[in-house]
This record gives structure tokens, sequence and C-alpha cells, in this order.
């Protein structure tokens, strides 16, 4: 399996573009940065409001969060009620039993609570919420947090001229 192309902003981040500038994609798409509204069937359901506004307010810190991100976080965050409500069903225990031939009979709840666990893990990848995705995510370029020993050291210094 050939291995996958990295995202041109990862690229450009780590400077691969400084010695070859023309090998710059120019077609890339520009994405409108911030929260992108909440649709009515996420609306509909208080887990998934809460949920929705949460991922919200961290990918917006963040500065990963865009309009373009709608759909997987309408998803996201439908999933996650899916998965409160699946988790209440099952947290009692008592999920399987023993049927008449000796097998284990499972509760239809609790194969489709893994199943949501496994699909939400790989939706919180998507948004580079888990330890290991967050290096792999470059935020949309904002603005930039001042340092005050750097500009300190510019008023004192003046710019240089080589």
């Amino acid at each position: 399996m050939a291995r996958p192309r990295k995202d041109p902003a990862v690229l450009e981040a780590s400077g691969a573009y400084a010695k070859n500038p023309q090998r710059k994609p120019k077609d890339m798409p520009k994405y409108v940065p911030g929260a992108p509204d909440m649709p009515e069937i996420v609306a509909e359901n208080k887990d998934a409001v809460w949920y929705w506004n949460w991922c919200c307010q961290i990918l917006g810190d963040a500065g990963v969060l865009t309009t373009a991100c709608a759909p997987l976080l309408t998803m996201h965050a439908l999933d996650w009620a899916q998965l409160m409500w699946l988790y209440s069903e099952c947290k009692e225990g008592n999920v399987a039993t023993v049927g008449a031939t000796g097998g284990p009979i499972v509760k239809p709840e609790a194969t489709q609570l893994h199943m949501h666990a496994n699909r939400f893990l790989k939706e919180l990848t998507e948004f580079g919420l888990t330890p290991a995705s967050k290096s792999k995510i470059v935020a949309v370029a904002g603005k930039k947090e001042s340092d005050p020993f750097a500009e300190m050291l510019l008023r004192r210094m003046g710019p240089r001229s080589n």
C-alpha cells in the first residue's frame, strides 16, 4: 500500500517549500474559519447540543474549526448522543444471557454500543481530539500571540539590514 500524501499545510509548516517554492500547490481550497450553524437534527437532542457546543469551543480555541466541518461535526454530535443512550441502557449490566443451546445471547444495545464507540473514536481522530492525532492537525492561520520579549528586543535593537 502506498504512503498517503502529506497535507500541504503540514509541508509548508515544516519548511518543505523553502528550497523549491514552485512545488507549493496553488489551488488549495480556503475554508471560512469559525463554527458552523447547528442543524435542526442536532438541536432536537439535548446531549447532542451539549456535545456540539463543547466541540465548537474546543476546536475553535485550537484554531481548527471551519464551517466545512458541519457534516462531520453533526454526525459526531449525534453519535455522542446515541452513545450516551446506549450506555444508559447497558450500564446496569445483564447484557448477555445463556441461550437454550448454551450459547450467549447479547442484547442488541450492547453490540451497538461497541459499534458506536469504534465509530466515535475514528471521528475523534479526524478532529485531532486524541493524543496521537493532535500532532497531525494544522490550525487555521489566525492572529499570532504577541511575544513581549521579542517586541522589547526589536525596540532596543531595531531592525537589521543585511
